[in-house]
């Protein structure tokens, strides 16, 4: 049996005055503790047994015990609702909503989602179609889940000292609820706050989720991000307003430290979000190293190389700079993501003494790249910042800075044959290289092909064809054997012959006691040697030396006698004598 209203006429008036400014709150100063029913968690409770506390308004009280959430259950409801929890322990109203828009609901059911609540005992206050008397088959209860059951925040985080701690790769359902002191001397909105340190320099993604799907339009979670400072104070790295998206991921570059996420309420109504952070270790990579807002700690970068920048608000500014220690050549290079739009990049090079040699803002491109500027020695300086339009979410892009010395051609190149088909070829170092690149070419039609990089004054070629001359270059680089740029105009050659089989013509009488042994002559050779044998391939009778360029030479040999013959050309080098292959067999008697 309900029992009946106490209220004076008085009363009544200031309750329905105050119901009328501040609606869906009224009840909560009108309410007598003998008339809310004091419910346990998981029972169902039929409204129509329930106590009324104020005008056609049901109130239930529970104690939490231990910080976790709740979530109240209305089954069958038909009718318009308007809810608040109020917290008496620390005189704070959080609010779900005013009316069932705000609700989750489903054929039969309606919930609140979850919201989170710290100790203490909780008043839950709603009204129904009905003036006095709620439907009979309209049941509620209230579900609880203590914090160490599930992945969430810990109220009362409402501040950086209570900041709830969070780890890299867990997701964590959060909430926000309006709030509200009983004298509505102030509305305030629910912060949650959460906590995270790195070790290392970083990639952090942070995703946040508005899981309140039943609204006509969706929008994200507002947040902002700050580093704890060396002497306490808490900085504001980044921060994403409302937006008309339901969920947003953020990339950003952060280096070792301690930080904090402050999901800020868009309302006075209860929201259910998710929140997750995704740390990736970039000690290593070629990156952006934040904070690198001022030119002071402008990102020192190596010159050829591609770097990893990321915009992650329309106030973002990166600085690089690199050094080039003799005149030379500069320009940038800049990628961006094809999405990001026209106009969202301006990208600007300064000389050492903040002299602006190049300006760019993008356009549908997606690829920028400057002319070369002729600079002399010293410090130069990229900046990159947001261009006109705003940035709706964080993006990375690529740059590449190059400053080129002008690097003079090697001297003093050489080619030495250390094998008839091998070459050793040496140099003196060009002032300034990292490398150099070692070309090819065969006979005079031939074209370059790269035989190797290498850091040393020196290179071997093998395996080269028989008998040809060639072409050697070597070209001055900067950079390294993955990844190197080759000095324009900085090119020497030199070149040298391979040795090769001769091909012998003939041996036949020259005279009544000499034999003719002629052969084909080739280029390179410093000279040839003459192999007479008794036998086929049996001990050498005489190998004789003959420096000539002639292609044939009259040895002595007895009559009657037979011998045979071998030829291969040679060539000096240096003390060192090098043979090509001996050629085919011929006799005479």
């Amino acid at each position: 049996m309900m029992k009946k209203i106490r209220m004076t006429l008085i009363s009544l008036v200031v309750a329905i005055m105050i119901a009328t400014c501040f609606p869906g709150n009224a009840f909560a100063i009108m309410m007598d503790d003998d008339e809310i029913n004091t419910i346990n968690f998981g029972s169902s409770y039929r409204v129509a047994d329930l106590n009324i506390a104020y005008y056609g308004y049901w109130a239930l009280r529970f104690n939490v015990t231990q910080p976790g959430r709740i979530k109240v259950w209305v089954k069958n409801f038909k009718t318009n609702i308007y809810d608040d929890f109020y917290n008496i322990s620390d005189s704070q109203m959080y609010t779900i909503g005013d009316g069932e828009a705000k609700w989750n609901k489903s054929v039969d059911c309606m919930d609140s989602g979850w919201i989170s609540v710290d100790t203490g005992t909780m008043d839950f206050c709603f009204k129904t179609g009905g003036m006095t008397f709620g439907p009979e088959d309209d049941a509620v209860y209230v579900e609880f889940q203590p914090v160490g059951s599930y992945n969430g925040e810990v109220e009362n985080n409402d501040s950086f000292s209570h900041a709830t701690p969070i780890i890299s790769g867990t997701t964590y359902e959060c909430n926000y609820s309006g709030k509200t002191d009983p004298e509505y001397k102030e509305r305030d909105i629910d912060e949650d706050y959460y906590t995270f340190s790195l070790d290392n320099y970083s990639m952090v993604k942070i995703s946040i989720n508005n899981l309140t799907k039943n609204k006509l339009l969706e929008y994200n979670v507002p947040f902002a991000l700050y580093r704890e400072e060396e002497n306490g104070n808490k900085k504001e790295v980044l921060s994403v307003e409302e937006l008309r998206s339901a969920s947003t991921q953020n990339n950003v570059r952060l280096p070792k430290g301690k930080y904090y996420i402050k999901a800020k309420a868009d309302s006075f109504n209860s929201k259910e979000y998710t929140l997750r952070i995704s740390v990736l270790d970039e000690t290593r990579e070629a990156v952006e190293r934040e904070f690198n807002e001022y030119k002071a700690d402008a990102t020192q970068i190596i010159s050829k190389t591609k770097y990893s920048g990321n915009m992650n608000s329309e106030k973002d500014v990166d600085w690089y700079k690199v050094d080039m220690e003799n005149e030379g050549t500069i320009n940038v290079e800049l990628w961006i993501p094809e999405d990001v739009g026209t106009n969202n990049l301006q990208i600007e090079l300064y000389s050492s003494d903040m002299k602006k040699l190049y300006s760019k803002m993008t356009n549908e491109n997606v690829y920028y790249a400057s002319k070369k500027k002729n600079v002399g020695a010293g410090t130069y300086y990229v900046r990159v910042k947001n261009g006109y339009q705003g940035l709706d979410s964080t993006y990375d892009y690529k740059l590449r800075v190059n400053a080129i010395p002008i690097i003079k051609p090697v001297k003093e190149l050489k080619a030495k044959l250390t094998d008839y088909d091998d070459f050793k070829i040496t140099w003196k170092a060009s002032k300034g290289a990292d490398g150099y690149i070692v070309y090819a070419k065969k006979g005079a039609k031939g074209s370059y092909i790269k035989k190797g990089f290498t850091e040393e004054t020196e290179f071997s070629i093998s395996d080269l064809s028989d008998g040809v001359k060639y072409t050697f270059a070597v070209v001055p680089c900067l950079g390294n054997a993955d990844e190197y740029y080759e000095c324009e105009y900085a090119i020497n050659e030199t070149y040298g012959y391979t040795l090769k089989k001769v091909v012998q013509n003939n041996v036949k009488k020259y005279s009544s006691s000499k034999v003719k042994v002629s052969w084909k002559d080739i280029n390179g050779e410093s000279g040839y040697q003459i192999c007479k044998m008794i036998k086929e391939n049996d001990e050498y009778l005489e190998v004789k030396q003959y420096k000539t360029t002639k292609s044939y030479i009259n040895i002595t040999a007895k009559k009657g006698e037979k011998y045979y013959y071998k030829v291969r050309a040679y060539k000096k080098v240096g003390d060192e004598m090098i043979y090509a292959p001996w050629s085919s067999i011929k006799s005479y008697k």
